[in-house]
């Protein structure tokens, strides 16, 4: 499987090219290292730390990137641009209780929506403390727990900015699926058809490059 070049900017000279069959065997790279390259992949977007820099500053007491965004950087440098979508999604989960009446979103939620306001990016907030459980039969208590439900290992992984800048990844199966571009389903996920749903979406956006 040939290397993709990678953009330039902000990036690290050494890792300029990727290697989706070394990356995708666990024999010949470690976590570690697929960590490195996704955090990378990220940093090298352009307008995503701009945008995770925006989100961490409201203020939101448990947030993450999801995998709908990692599969979306990490898919757009490893198989070529998508087939049919135009905007990259910036899905954010975040957990926050905060009571509010039917249908209105906790204020720091509203917040987001004015700071995240790249139009390179398509926003997408899912409020794990009161949307997750109605999409995967599961009540959690934090956005950890709500990644280890994502119907798709490959999916079950985010991204967060710490407080020193640095890009932390939360990753309960590790990353392998999602640079091998396994659509396998993820048997915590308890959710067939928001598995199909995915599965449908990622081979109708890369409709050669996935295996189930």
């Amino acid at each position: 499987m040939p290397t993709h070049p990678v953009s330039q900017s902000g990036v690290n000279s050494d890792l300029v090219r990727l290697d989706p069959a070394r990356l995708a065997d666990p024999q010949a790279t470690c976590e570690y290292e697929r960590q490195c390259v996704l955090k990378l992949l990220m940093a090298s977007t352009p307008g995503m730390m701009g945008a995770l820099r925006g989100i961490r500053s409201i203020g939101l007491r448990d947030w993450c990137v999801s995998g709908r965004t990692l599969t979306y950087v990490v898919y757009s440098s490893l198989l070529g641009a998508p087939a049919h979508q135009t905007r990259m999604p910036l899905s954010v989960l975040c957990y926050e209780p905060e009571p509010a009446a039917l249908g209105v979103e906790p204020k720091v939620i509203q917040n987001l929506r004015r700071v995240v306001m790249d139009e390179r990016f398509d926003l997408q907030i899912v409020n794990v403390a009161k949307e997750r459980s109605q999409l995967v039969g599961n009540i959690v208590s934090c956005v950890d727990e709500a990644v280890l439900y994502s119907p798709l290992k490959a999916l079950a992984a985010g991204v967060r900015l710490g407080a020193d800048g640095s890009l932390n990844c939360v990753a309960p199966f590790g990353l392998t699926s999602l640079f091998k571009a396994d659509l396998a389903p993820n048997p915590f996920g308890q959710n067939d058809t928001l598995y199909l749903r995915e599965v449908n979406l990622f081979q109708r956006l890369w409709p050669a490059g996935f295996t189930c």
